[in-house]
Protein backbone atom coordinates (compact mmCIF):
# COMPACT_ATOMS: atom_id res chain seq x y z
CA UNK A 1 0.00 0.00 0.00
CA UNK A 2 2.79 2.35 0.95
CA UNK A 3 4.46 1.58 -2.39
CA UNK A 4 1.32 2.57 -4.29
CA UNK A 5 1.09 5.82 -2.34
CA UNK A 6 4.72 6.55 -3.07
CA UNK A 7 4.22 5.93 -6.80
CA UNK A 8 1.13 8.15 -6.80
CA UNK A 9 3.05 10.96 -5.07
CA UNK A 10 5.89 10.67 -7.61
CA UNK A 11 3.44 10.79 -10.54
CA UNK A 12 1.67 13.82 -9.08
CA UNK A 13 5.03 15.49 -8.47
CA UNK A 14 6.20 14.88 -12.03
CA UNK A 15 2.89 16.13 -13.39
CA UNK A 16 3.07 19.29 -11.29
CA UNK A 17 6.66 19.94 -12.34
CA UNK A 18 5.66 19.44 -15.98
CA UNK A 19 2.78 21.88 -15.57
CA UNK A 20 5.10 24.50 -14.08
CA UNK A 21 7.58 24.09 -16.92
CA UNK A 22 4.77 24.31 -19.47
CA UNK A 23 3.42 27.51 -17.95
CA UNK A 24 6.89 29.04 -17.80
CA UNK A 25 7.67 28.08 -21.38
CA UNK A 26 4.22 29.29 -22.48
CA UNK A 27 4.82 32.67 -20.85
CA UNK A 28 8.27 32.88 -22.46
CA UNK A 29 6.92 31.98 -25.89
CA UNK A 30 3.87 34.18 -25.51
CA UNK A 31 6.04 37.14 -24.53
CA UNK A 32 8.19 36.61 -27.63
CA UNK A 33 5.11 36.04 -29.74
CA UNK A 34 3.59 39.35 -28.64
CA UNK A 35 6.91 41.16 -29.11
CA UNK A 36 7.10 39.99 -32.70
CA UNK A 37 3.52 40.69 -33.63
CA UNK A 38 0.46 38.44 -33.75
CA UNK A 39 1.41 36.70 -36.97
CA UNK A 40 4.94 35.67 -36.07
CA UNK A 41 5.65 31.95 -35.95
CA UNK A 42 8.19 30.95 -33.32
CA UNK A 43 9.87 27.56 -33.50
CA UNK A 44 12.31 26.72 -30.73
CA UNK A 45 12.80 30.39 -30.04
CA UNK A 46 13.55 31.33 -33.67
CA UNK A 47 11.46 33.29 -36.12
CA UNK A 48 10.18 31.38 -39.15
CA UNK A 49 7.63 33.87 -40.46
CA UNK A 50 7.42 37.67 -40.54
CA UNK A 51 4.11 38.89 -41.92
CA UNK A 52 3.41 41.22 -38.99
CA UNK A 53 6.73 43.02 -39.15
CA UNK A 54 6.43 43.25 -42.92
CA UNK A 55 2.89 44.63 -43.03
CA UNK A 56 2.78 46.50 -39.70
CA UNK A 57 6.35 47.80 -39.64
CA UNK A 58 5.37 51.32 -38.59
CA UNK A 59 3.23 50.03 -35.72
CA UNK A 60 5.90 47.88 -34.08
CA UNK A 61 8.27 49.58 -31.58
CA UNK A 62 11.96 49.04 -32.32
CA UNK A 63 11.14 47.45 -35.68
CA UNK A 64 14.50 48.49 -37.14
CA UNK A 65 16.37 46.83 -34.26
CA UNK A 66 14.34 43.68 -34.75
CA UNK A 67 15.34 43.55 -38.42
CA UNK A 68 19.00 43.81 -37.42
CA UNK A 69 18.53 41.07 -34.83
CA UNK A 70 16.83 38.66 -37.21
CA UNK A 71 19.52 39.19 -39.84
CA UNK A 72 21.82 37.28 -37.45
CA UNK A 73 19.35 34.46 -36.84
CA UNK A 74 20.78 30.97 -37.23
CA UNK A 75 17.82 29.82 -39.36
CA UNK A 76 18.50 30.75 -42.99
CA UNK A 77 14.81 31.21 -43.83
CA UNK A 78 14.61 33.90 -41.18
CA UNK A 79 17.64 35.71 -42.58
CA UNK A 80 16.10 35.56 -46.06
CA UNK A 81 12.83 37.06 -44.83
CA UNK A 82 14.83 40.04 -43.65
CA UNK A 83 15.27 40.93 -47.34
CA UNK A 84 11.49 41.07 -47.76
CA UNK A 85 11.25 43.58 -44.93
CA UNK A 86 14.19 45.64 -46.17
CA UNK A 87 12.81 45.61 -49.69
CA UNK A 88 9.55 47.11 -48.46
CA UNK A 89 10.97 49.48 -45.84
CA UNK A 90 14.54 50.23 -46.99
CA UNK A 91 14.41 53.97 -46.33
CA UNK A 92 13.11 53.42 -42.79
CA UNK A 93 15.97 51.13 -41.78
CA UNK A 94 19.13 53.21 -41.21
CA UNK A 95 21.54 50.28 -41.54
CA UNK A 96 19.73 48.49 -44.41
CA UNK A 97 22.71 48.84 -46.75
CA UNK A 98 25.08 47.39 -44.14
CA UNK A 99 22.75 44.42 -43.49
CA UNK A 100 22.57 43.62 -47.21
CA UNK A 101 26.33 43.84 -47.61
CA UNK A 102 26.92 41.63 -44.56
CA UNK A 103 24.45 39.01 -45.79
CA UNK A 104 26.17 39.03 -49.19
CA UNK A 105 28.93 37.11 -47.36
CA UNK A 106 26.46 34.59 -45.90
CA UNK A 107 27.57 30.92 -46.12
CA UNK A 108 24.16 29.96 -47.56
CA UNK A 109 23.92 30.53 -51.33
CA UNK A 110 20.28 31.60 -51.51
CA UNK A 111 20.98 34.26 -48.87
CA UNK A 112 23.81 35.66 -51.01
CA UNK A 113 21.43 35.60 -53.96
CA UNK A 114 18.84 37.44 -51.86
CA UNK A 115 21.45 40.09 -51.08
CA UNK A 116 21.93 40.60 -54.82
CA UNK A 117 18.20 41.10 -55.25
CA UNK A 118 18.42 43.88 -52.69
CA UNK A 119 21.48 45.37 -54.34
CA UNK A 120 19.79 45.41 -57.76
CA UNK A 121 16.71 47.21 -56.47
CA UNK A 122 18.46 49.68 -54.16
CA UNK A 123 21.75 50.04 -56.05
CA UNK A 124 22.08 53.81 -55.66
CA UNK A 125 21.51 53.61 -51.91
CA UNK A 126 24.18 50.98 -51.23
CA UNK A 127 27.71 52.46 -51.21
CA UNK A 128 29.48 49.21 -52.17
CA UNK A 129 26.82 47.95 -54.59
CA UNK A 130 29.18 47.64 -57.57
CA UNK A 131 31.78 45.78 -55.49
CA UNK A 132 29.16 43.36 -54.16
CA UNK A 133 28.02 42.49 -57.67
CA UNK A 134 31.58 42.03 -58.90
CA UNK A 135 32.55 39.86 -55.93
CA UNK A 136 29.48 37.65 -56.25
CA UNK A 137 30.05 37.27 -60.00
CA UNK A 138 32.92 35.00 -58.89
CA UNK A 139 30.69 33.04 -56.50
CA UNK A 140 30.93 29.25 -56.53
CA UNK A 141 27.15 28.92 -56.90
CA UNK A 142 25.75 29.23 -60.45
CA UNK A 143 22.49 30.82 -59.31
CA UNK A 144 24.39 33.54 -57.45
CA UNK A 145 26.55 34.10 -60.55
CA UNK A 146 23.45 34.40 -62.72
CA UNK A 147 21.94 36.95 -60.34
CA UNK A 148 25.20 38.92 -60.39
CA UNK A 149 25.10 38.89 -64.20
CA UNK A 150 21.57 40.28 -64.06
CA UNK A 151 22.87 42.98 -61.74
CA UNK A 152 25.47 43.92 -64.36
CA UNK A 153 22.71 44.05 -66.98
CA UNK A 154 20.63 46.38 -64.80
CA UNK A 155 23.45 48.72 -63.74
CA UNK A 156 26.15 48.33 -66.39
CA UNK A 157 27.09 52.01 -66.58
CA UNK A 158 27.48 52.28 -62.80
CA UNK A 159 29.81 49.28 -62.45
CA UNK A 160 33.43 50.20 -63.34
CA UNK A 161 34.43 46.66 -64.34
CA UNK A 162 31.14 45.73 -66.03
CA UNK A 163 32.75 44.82 -69.37
CA UNK A 164 35.38 42.67 -67.68
CA UNK A 165 32.77 40.90 -65.54
CA UNK A 166 30.67 40.19 -68.63
CA UNK A 167 33.59 38.63 -70.47
CA UNK A 168 34.56 36.50 -67.46
CA UNK A 169 30.99 35.25 -67.04
CA UNK A 170 30.74 34.44 -70.75
CA UNK A 171 33.09 31.49 -70.23
CA UNK A 172 30.61 29.64 -68.02
CA UNK A 173 28.45 26.99 -69.66
CA UNK A 174 25.38 27.47 -67.46
CA UNK A 175 22.50 28.51 -69.71
CA UNK A 176 21.09 31.14 -67.33
CA UNK A 177 24.47 32.84 -67.01
CA UNK A 178 24.92 32.75 -70.80
CA UNK A 179 21.47 34.22 -71.30
CA UNK A 180 22.23 37.18 -69.04
CA UNK A 181 25.58 37.73 -70.79
CA UNK A 182 23.96 37.77 -74.23
CA UNK A 183 21.41 40.28 -72.97
CA UNK A 184 24.27 42.46 -71.70
CA UNK A 185 25.98 42.11 -75.07
CA UNK A 186 22.85 43.19 -76.93
CA UNK A 187 22.31 46.24 -74.73
CA UNK A 188 25.92 47.38 -74.28
CA UNK A 189 27.76 46.03 -77.33
CA UNK A 190 29.75 49.21 -78.01
CA UNK A 191 30.95 49.43 -74.40
CA UNK A 192 32.48 45.94 -74.30
CA UNK A 193 35.94 45.83 -75.96
CA UNK A 194 35.74 42.13 -76.77
CA UNK A 195 32.06 42.12 -77.70
CA UNK A 196 32.67 40.62 -81.16
CA UNK A 197 34.78 37.83 -79.69
CA UNK A 198 32.13 37.03 -77.07
CA UNK A 199 29.42 37.07 -79.74
CA UNK A 200 31.30 34.62 -81.98
CA UNK A 201 31.84 32.30 -79.01
CA UNK A 202 28.14 32.29 -78.13
CA UNK A 203 27.17 31.76 -81.76
CA UNK A 204 28.93 28.39 -81.67
CA UNK A 205 26.42 27.02 -79.18
CA UNK A 206 22.92 25.85 -80.04
CA UNK A 207 21.00 27.29 -77.12
CA UNK A 208 17.41 27.98 -78.15
CA UNK A 209 17.09 30.74 -75.53
CA UNK A 210 20.01 32.82 -76.76
CA UNK A 211 19.68 32.26 -80.53
CA UNK A 212 16.86 34.82 -80.95
CA UNK A 213 18.99 37.43 -79.15
CA UNK A 214 21.99 36.59 -81.34
CA UNK A 215 19.78 37.11 -84.41
CA UNK A 216 18.74 40.48 -83.00
CA UNK A 217 22.38 41.51 -82.50
CA UNK A 218 23.25 40.35 -86.03
CA UNK A 219 20.49 42.45 -87.50
CA UNK A 220 22.13 45.64 -86.24
CA UNK A 221 25.79 44.52 -86.15
CA UNK A 222 26.01 42.40 -89.29
CA UNK A 223 28.77 44.47 -90.89
CA UNK A 224 30.83 44.62 -87.69
CA UNK A 225 30.97 40.93 -86.79
CA UNK A 226 33.57 38.68 -88.47
CA UNK A 227 32.00 35.94 -90.60
CA UNK A 228 28.53 37.30 -89.94
CA UNK A 229 26.95 35.63 -93.03
CA UNK A 230 28.21 32.19 -91.99
CA UNK A 231 27.20 32.78 -88.37
CA UNK A 232 23.70 33.82 -89.42
CA UNK A 233 23.40 30.77 -91.65
CA UNK A 234 24.50 28.48 -88.83
CA UNK A 235 22.17 30.00 -86.23
CA UNK A 236 19.20 29.96 -88.57
CA UNK A 237 19.87 26.34 -89.53
CA UNK A 238 19.92 25.43 -85.86
CA UNK A 239 16.65 27.23 -85.22
CA UNK A 240 14.93 25.65 -88.21
CA UNK A 241 15.99 22.16 -87.18
CA UNK A 242 14.91 22.54 -83.56
CA UNK A 243 11.57 24.33 -83.91
CA UNK A 244 8.66 23.92 -86.32
CA UNK A 245 7.96 27.63 -86.52
CA UNK A 246 9.17 30.92 -85.10
CA UNK A 247 7.36 31.47 -81.84
CA UNK A 248 9.05 34.82 -81.35
CA UNK A 249 7.63 37.39 -83.77
CA UNK A 250 10.49 39.80 -83.11
CA UNK A 251 13.10 37.17 -84.04
CA UNK A 252 11.08 36.29 -87.13
CA UNK A 253 11.11 39.90 -88.29
CA UNK A 254 14.81 40.28 -87.46
CA UNK A 255 15.52 37.27 -89.68
CA UNK A 256 13.52 38.75 -92.55
CA UNK A 257 15.40 42.02 -92.22
CA UNK A 258 18.74 40.23 -92.42
CA UNK A 259 17.62 38.36 -95.53
CA UNK A 260 16.40 41.61 -97.04
CA UNK A 261 19.61 43.54 -96.44
CA UNK A 262 22.28 40.83 -96.82
CA UNK A 263 20.76 38.25 -99.13
CA UNK A 264 23.73 37.98 -101.50
CA UNK A 265 26.23 37.62 -98.64
CA UNK A 266 24.54 34.65 -96.97
CA UNK A 267 25.73 31.17 -97.98
CA UNK A 268 22.95 29.15 -99.64
CA UNK A 269 20.60 32.03 -98.99
CA UNK A 270 18.08 30.94 -101.62
CA UNK A 271 17.73 27.41 -100.27
CA UNK A 272 17.58 28.60 -96.68
CA UNK A 273 14.97 31.20 -97.53
CA UNK A 274 12.81 28.61 -99.25
CA UNK A 275 12.91 26.38 -96.19
CA UNK A 276 12.29 29.36 -93.93
CA UNK A 277 9.29 30.48 -95.96
CA UNK A 278 7.77 27.01 -96.26
CA UNK A 279 8.20 26.39 -92.54
CA UNK A 280 6.45 29.65 -91.68
CA UNK A 281 4.10 29.98 -94.63
CA UNK A 282 0.91 30.74 -92.73
CA UNK A 283 2.72 33.20 -90.51
CA UNK A 284 4.18 35.01 -93.51
CA UNK A 285 0.76 35.18 -95.17
CA UNK A 286 -0.57 36.99 -92.12
CA UNK A 287 2.38 39.36 -91.94
CA UNK A 288 2.31 40.14 -95.66
CA UNK A 289 -1.05 41.85 -95.21
CA UNK A 290 0.78 44.70 -93.49
CA UNK A 291 2.10 47.10 -96.09
CA UNK A 292 5.63 47.66 -94.82
CA UNK A 293 6.16 43.93 -94.33
CA UNK A 294 4.74 43.20 -97.76
CA UNK A 295 7.27 45.60 -99.30
CA UNK A 296 10.10 44.00 -97.35
CA UNK A 297 9.08 40.51 -98.45
CA UNK A 298 8.86 41.63 -102.06
CA UNK A 299 12.33 43.14 -101.77
CA UNK A 300 13.70 39.80 -100.58
CA UNK A 301 12.06 37.77 -103.30
CA UNK A 302 12.97 40.19 -106.07
CA UNK A 303 16.61 39.48 -105.31
CA UNK A 304 16.18 35.93 -106.51
CA UNK A 305 16.85 36.04 -110.22
CA UNK A 306 16.37 32.50 -111.52
CA UNK A 307 13.61 31.22 -109.22
CA UNK A 308 10.86 33.05 -107.38
CA UNK A 309 9.50 31.81 -104.11
CA UNK A 310 5.74 31.82 -104.01
CA UNK A 311 3.93 32.89 -100.85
Amino acid sequence: MNDLISIFVIIVGIGFAGLVLYLLSYKYSKDKYIDYGDNWTVVEGHITGAPALLSDFDKIPNATKMVEKYSFDKISDTRFRVFLIIDEHFDKIPNAANIIERLSHDPVAFIRRGALLGVKKHFDKIPNAANIIERLSHDSNKFVKSEAAEGVLSHFDKIPNAAKITEELSYYSDKDIKLQCVKILKKHFDKIPNAKKIFVKFSQTSDEDINPILIKILRYRFNEIPDAPEIFSRILSTIMTTVTKFDNEVSFLDTLHIFSEHFYEIPDAKEMLKIFVNTNKNYIEDLSREEYLKNMLENIFNKISDERIKI
